[in-house]
């Protein structure tokens, strides 16, 4: 891939974008851009393509054409894309939790969502049928744990559990209609179940109960009593077995007596019905009764209770043994949900070999995650060190811990330290080193599947401390120079940045300056102009200086300016010449009046040696050419739309020229000793700063309008027109555009 040519149009914030990136001499491209003017959503669109998705317009839903194509205009895989998002401290701090290979993640998530979806509608069924309504605070998957005193984590083995019970074939002296779980099971009823006393009227209940059972004709406990009884009747009914005219004969347990035929389902109910109330309506029976109802009406927080066993008495019996119970009405729900519970077992079977294979490729990622440490640990400089801890729970289960983290301080030696602790102590750049172990392991991962890739880097360098910031450099050069098996050089990188102090560092030790780029926003998209500014930019004017060209003469004006500054004493002779210079970028009473031949003579004198001829023969003003120049660049939006330094320093100049003009000429004229309050003013340091006060201060009289774009002027200008080697970034990240509404505002 020896270059991949973009077409974008209505991709997330980029209009229109049509540029090729060429690798064939240098596998990286650097692009500079200004704040808000394409970096995140040039990134985006590379995120959707490595996720097989097509990028989109968000805000007016404009038809969309995404392009990435190689030299042989076919369109770049996913597989071949890899995107590094820019630091993001919430971000990070989840990566402690799991850094792992994403398509093996996605693998193992997608197995278990299956699972929780099947789980999902079971358990949702089951707590309708337990008569819990969707917002009740009752978690059945919890509450079946605890009842089978097993780990919610064992789930689908107490699921399995239950199924072979139901189908080793159970009975139960109930219906699930009748059930009440929220009443038996309330904590309170619990409680009155275990009191000793009451557990003992209960039991008496139970005897007598079965006692009763023994002496009824036909019913039989353990073979064949009344729940036995309510399954036939169901059952026959359901298949059919009256409505094809077969007729039930009943034994009694005195031999040689048999009922009458019964030819219906109401026929047979009505006889269990019968033989149920002789035996709970039996004089003792009652009186037990009667007694356990005292107990639970003495309590108010279980009258509910009372109410309801009044109806369900033959569920007394049952709360002899409560845990027995529990888990009875748990097999009595699913035996009516056998389907789901069919369908869930199954899944979790078939889902075994899958995570069995996927835990294996885990484990093989201990190696490979080794290693990334290993070149963490070489390269980037932070105070700890960090284990692989629990791997395969790390990469499969986003389970803690996912490394040990041993701090180091000198004179303190080692310690072991929680993730969340570390994220604590850590400053903002160490941070930022911890986030760059996701940006080696997926280098590393595509490296080792001998994967050709376009590497996106969004901002990786963003706010880093500089013994990092140049460590990632470091790295960057060893990513260009990786080789695949067939010798080629595997990552073509492209390394998007609004930090321009990275995109020159970049660019000169790197990319050589080749293929840089400063991304410029036009009415019809994103232009990725040459990129300048990477060697030394002052060489660079002095050389368009010495060509005569105005635009640079008038921008290293500050420049010299500040040469002279930083060389002389405010007592020696050669200040006298940085006050002609501060004369041009201040209105002061002899501002209108120097010429350019002033200028040339000061840059030959300092910076020029002699070399400069740009103003002989030449009467201009430097005011009128400052002035001339700002007119020209605020009338061609290619050139205010261009990032170029000498467009915005000279629009700089110009509003504050102009800014100062309207302070000093409307304090002269409608503020009380307004001429001396000017003299007193220029001969202050802040001039423009002086002036803004006393306006604010005396002339409320004119628009707020005015004081805004005045205020604008104050905070915006300086930085631009103060210029040296370190301070030009401002002036790049500025739109031009802000400039040119300033310019034409204040000369309004």
């Amino acid at each position: 891939m020896s270059e991949i040519r973009l077409n974008f149009e209505n991709c997330y914030g980029i209009k229109k974008m049509n540029q090729k990136l060429k690798f064939a001499d240098n596998n990286i491209s650097v692009i500079y851009a200004s704040n808000g003017t394409m970096k995140t959503s040039f990134a985006n669109v590379f995120r959707d393509l490595s996720e097989g998705k097509m990028p989109c317009d968000r805000v007016y839903n404009l038809p969309t054409i995404c392009e990435v194509l190689n030299e042989n205009d076919i369109q770049i895989n996913p597989e071949n894309i890899l995107v590094i998002s820019p630091f993001d401290e919430q971000i990070t701090a989840e990566q402690g939790k799991l850094m792992a290979d994403a398509s093996l993640q996605r693998r193992y998530m997608d197995i278990h969502k299956s699972l929780a979806d099947a789980k999902k509608k079971l358990m949702s069924d089951i707590k309708i049928l337990l008569k819990y309504g969707p917002r009740t605070k009752f978690e059945p998957e919890q509450e079946l744990s605890n009842d089978f005193k097993s780990s919610i984590k064992d789930i689908y083995k107490t699921l399995t559990t239950i199924r072979d019970t139901i189908a080793s074939g159970i009975s139960n002296n109930f219906k699930m209609s009748d059930i009440e779980h929220s009443i038996l099971f309330d904590s309170k009823a619990l409680d009155f179940y275990k009191k000793e006393s009451n557990a003992q009227l209960i039991k008496r209940y139970a005897e007598k109960y079965d006692e009763l059972m023994e002496k009824s004709k036909f019913l039989q406990k353990g073979v064949f009593d009344h729940r036995n009884f309510v399954n036939v009747a169901k059952n026959l009914k359901e298949n059919g077995y009256f409505a094809a005219k077969h007729q039930v004969v009943i034994n009694y347990k005195e031999e040689g007596i048999i009922l009458p035929p019964i030819d219906d389902e109401e026929q047979l109910n009505k006889l269990l019905e019968e033989e149920k109330e002789k035996i709970l309506n039996d004089t003792e029976i009652k009186k037990i009764f009667e007694k356990i109802s005292a107990e639970i009406t003495a309590n108010k927080a279980t009258k509910d209770l009372d109410q309801y066993l009044l109806k369900n008495s033959e569920l007394i019996i049952e709360l002899e043994d409560i845990d027995a119970f529990k888990k009875k009405v748990w097999y009595e729900a699913f035996k009516e949900n056998i389907n789901n519970l069919d369908t869930l077992i199954k899944i979790y079977d078939e889902s075994m070999e899958a995570l069995n294979k996927i835990s294996k490729e885990a484990e093989e990622q201990q190696t490979k995650w080794s290693g990334v440490l290993t070149v963490f640990k070489e390269r980037f400089f932070v105070p700890f060190k960090i284990e692989p801890s629990n791997q395969e729970d790390v990469i499969l289960k986003n389970a803690l811990p996912a490394f040990r983290y041993i701090f180091e301080q000198t004179g303190n030696g080692l310690h072991g330290i929680e993730k969340d602790q570390l994220l604590d102590v850590l400053s903002t750049g160490e941070r930022r080193a911890y986030y760059l172990l996701d940006l080696i392991y997926k280098v590393e991962i595509k490296a080792e599947g001998n994967i050709e890739t376009v590497l996106i880097l969004d901002d990786i360098a963003d706010s880093f401390d500089y013994k990092n910031k140049y460590a990632i450099i470091e790295y960057l050069k060893d990513i260009r120079d990786r080789v695949g098996s067939n010798g080629k050089k595997l990552f073509k990188i492209i390394v998007l940045t609004h930090n321009f102090d990275f995109y020159r560092t970049v660019g000169s030790r790197i990319a050589k300056g080749k293929n840089c780029y400063i991304a410029a926003e036009t009415e019809t998209g994103i232009e990725l102009t040459a990129g300048q500014y990477i060697k030394n930019y002052f060489n660079y004017i002095k050389g368009k200086c010495l060509a005569g060209e105005i635009q640079f003469i008038l921008t290293a004006i500050p420049f010299v300016r500040n040469l002279i500054e930083y060389t002389y004493l405010d007592t020696d002779p050669e200040y006298s010449d940085y006050i002609n210079l501060t004369n041009i970028l201040h209105m002061k009473p002899v501002s209108k009046t120097l010429l350019l031949s002033d200028i040339q003579t000061i840059f030959n004198k300092y910076w020029l040696n002699n070399a400069a001829t740009f103003a002989i023969g030449n009467t201009d003003k430097v005011f009128d050419l400052i002035e001339a120049e700002a007119n020209r660049i605020i009338a061609d939006p290619v050139l205010y739309n261009q990032i170029n330094v000498e467009n915005k320093i000279v629009l700089s100049m110009g509003i504050r020229l102009k800014a100062e003009e309207l302070m000093i000429n409307q304090i002269t004229q409608y503020v009380p000793n307004g001429a001396d309050i000017i003299s007193r003013i220029m001969q202050e340091t802040n001039q423009t700063g002086a002036l803004f006060d006393e306006y604010v201060k005396n002339l409320d009289c004119f628009p707020i309008s005015h004081k805004r774009n005045l205020e604008k002027v104050v905070m915006m200008t300086p930085e631009n027109i103060h210029i040296n080697s370190f301070m030009y970034e401002p002036i790049l990240d500025m739109h031009g555009l802000h400039l040119v509404k300033l310019y034409k505002d204040i000369t309004a």
